[in-house]
């Protein structure tokens, strides 16, 4: 969607034309909280000015005004429980979307009490509860995580929508493209909300966009789209009406364990999926439910060594542990789950009881999670150890093309028990 709008000075009349007023259906508390809400915005950005140019507020501040009708005219067709993603300039959009006034500045103004504890500052203001996801100083950055939220309204068969706002500059990014195209795949409820005022920082949109009309590059993807003055409320209210409940129509499957977790959590989560795991079978429950992130759960127990094995390596350990007990050692394979957090009281309390530690990581040696986990234990658990700590992972090199060299490359079971036994022999 391409949403015109510009910076310049707030006229209430301005881009109002008899057939907007003819297409308007508010009511009196509607146009009040509108009216309210664009001059609260325009009030704030005035302050932000005057302190930021006194030299008070940290960091940079990009104002938002001028463009207030678009963020009110398409956030009150929203409620807390739909998401926004938002750009350099968020604090209309913040505003708009019903964060706390009060909280917003403090944040600019990187205090403790602000939105994001004074972490976040102008540029990256949040507020998880309101469903803002964050200002972004990425160009193009806020589609992506829209998409994401977006994807997780479909999957939770929830009515929630998520809208994603650019510019005219952000426009141009690749990212914005690949969001564009996986909403209309998967047919997720997502609407962008491109603000074109001219220029992207100092680059004017007829120089650095090839298409002359932002709104027809959506065809390129299937998806419908509008171009509507960015200064006109109501001509904003009412397209963002019909784009809002066309987006209310999804619907997804459910995911398990881990996955709904990670849908599940107010932070942004990376989720790893090793595609050996596609060939298991085994039960789960029919009924969702959720692992808590940073409890490791303890596969095998036994009193001579500590394995630490991580995703797919975990039936390695389990295949090795096997064969060491037919020799008469005895040890215990955790699967940490998460890597952060790491459940690191639960590795610390093996290791005080085995004396051993062994990681097993698919990754390569330097810069891994073994790594990490090795020295978490050389830190906090050195005394508890009888024998240095030993990682079994892949090579310090590259990842083979040949079938046969992978497989080498790959840490085994036979690899997992030799290094156990040298952790005997080496106590």
């Amino acid at each position: 969607m391409d949403w015109s709008g510009s910076r310049g000075p707030m006229e209430p009349t301005s881009g109002i034309g008899f057939e907007s007023v003819r297409r308007m259906t508010l009511d009196r508390n509607a146009l009040l909280q509108a009216y309210t809400t664009m001059r609260r915005i325009r009030e704030f950005e005035e302050r932000v000015n005057s302190e930021f140019v006194a030299g008070h507020v940290p960091g940079f501040v990009h104002l938002y005004s001028g463009e207030e009708a678009i963020a009110v005219g398409i956030c009150m067709h929203l409620d807390a429980g739909d998401y926004i993603g938002s750009t350099h300039r968020g604090h209309g959009h913040s505003l708009a979307k019903g964060c706390d006034s009060k909280r917003m500045m403090l944040e600019i103004f990187g205090k403790a009490e602000g939105l994001c504890a004074g972490k976040g500052g102008s540029m990256h203001i949040a507020d998880l509860e309101r469903g803002m996801l964050g200002a972004n100083a990425i160009v193009g950055g806020s589609p992506p995580l829209v998409i994401g939220a977006a994807l997780t309204a479909k999957t939770l068969k929830s009515d929630r929508v998520a809208v994603a706002f650019t510019g005219d500059g952000g426009s141009n990014q690749g990212t914005i493209f690949e969001a564009m195209n996986m909403a209309v795949v998967l047919q997720l409820p997502a609407l962008f909300v491109i603000e074109n005022n001219g220029y992207g920082e100092g680059t004017a949109v007829e120089y650095a966009v090839g298409a002359k009309d932002l709104a027809r590059r959506a065809a390129g993807f299937g998806m419908p789209a509008v171009k509507v003055d960015g200064r006109d409320f109501f001509a904003v209210y009412d397209a963002a009406a019909s784009a809002v409940t066309r987006a209310r129509a999804g619907g997804g499957p459910s995911s398990k364990g881990l996955l709904i977790q990670a849908i599940r959590d107010e932070d942004p989560v990376i989720f790893l999926e090793h595609t050996k795991f596609y060939d298991l079978e085994g039960e789960v429950p029919a009924e969702s439910y959720t692992v808590p992130f940073g409890e490791a759960t303890v596969l095998r127990e036994g009193g001579d060594a500590t394995i630490v094995a991580l995703a797919r390596m975990t039936h390695v350990a389990l295949e090795a542990a096997a064969a060491l007990a037919e020799k008469g050692v005895e040890v215990t394979v955790i699967d940490p789950r998460t890597t952060s957090p790491l459940d690191e009281e639960t590795i610390l309390e093996s290791v005080g009881t085995t004396g051993r530690l062994l990681v097993v990581d698919e990754s390569n040696p330097r810069c891994s999670v073994a790594s990490e986990i090795a020295a978490v234990v050389a830190e906090r658990g050195f005394r508890d150890l009888k024998a240095p700590i030993r990682r079994v992972t892949a090579p310090h090199t590259p990842v083979p093309f040949s079938p046969i060299l992978e497989n080498a490359y790959i840490p085994s079971a036979k690899a997992v028990e030799a290094a156990v036994m040298e952790l005997m022999r080496t106590s």
